[in-house]
């Protein structure tokens, strides 16, 4: 968790000011908000889940409560 924080503060503003000296702010922005959509919402729908008896926490608490 820390390393992806500080990959991302570290390459996040380069490639910001690089799409914004390419293609502008506006452009940027739109560019941005579609890797969000095609990378991160994805990304959520097959990681993420919404039953607590997926997770490893959930196993946990069974395991040692039974």
């Amino acid at each position: 968790m820390m390393i992806g924080g500080f990959l991302s503060s570290t390459l996040f503003p380069p490639f910001n000011a690089w799409l914004i000296n390419e293609y502008g702010w506006e452009n940027a922005w739109r560019i941005l908000g579609a890797l969000i959509l095609v990378i991160f919402v994805p990304a959520v729908y097959f990681v993420m889940r919404n039953k607590p008896e997926n997770s490893e926490v959930y196993r946990l608490e069974a395991l040692l409560l039974y």
